[in-house]
């Protein structure tokens, strides 16, 4: 799995291991979590090293600003390259029991694909078959 995919799927993790789940359910979130984590901190490791060697000048919004348009090159090129990388990591997904305790946007849930399986009262919850294709 690419290690991009796992660093955004942590973050979300990351997110709900801080909220109360049944107690099975909060198990499966911390050994995924730290099944995941050292990907997590190779990521931040390389990071570091990236940003003493191209220091981050300010900030507009989410853009990051850099001396030089070199700088800004070489730090874009060199995220792609970490988020192209095969991590070390077999991922089996989880399956966690929906809550109204828990909050989480769509998007969030799209980072999940491949990590989290959401159940509802015990049975998997299939996206798909909720929706019914238009007619054309």
């Amino acid at each position: 799995m690419k290690q991009g995919r796992i660093v955004q799927a942590y973050r979300v993790i990351e997110k709900l291991a801080g909220q109360d789940f049944p107690l099975r359910d909060s198990y499966k979130l911390f050994r995924m979590k730290k099944q995941l984590q050292p990907v997590r901190d190779f990521r931040i490791e390389e990071e570091k090293k990236l940003f003493e060697k191209h220091p981050i000048t300010g900030q507009d919004g989410n853009m990051l600003n850099f001396a030089t348009q070199e700088d800004a090159q070489a730090v874009n090129k060199t995220i792609e390259e970490l988020n192209g990388m095969e991590a070390d990591v077999t991922v089996k997904p989880i399956t966690l029991h929906l809550t109204d305790a828990v909050t989480i946007a769509p998007a969030e849930i799209e980072l999940l694909e491949g990590f989290v399986e959401f159940a509802d009262d015990g049975e998997p919850l299939i996206i798909a078959e909720q929706f019914t294709p238009a007619e054309e």
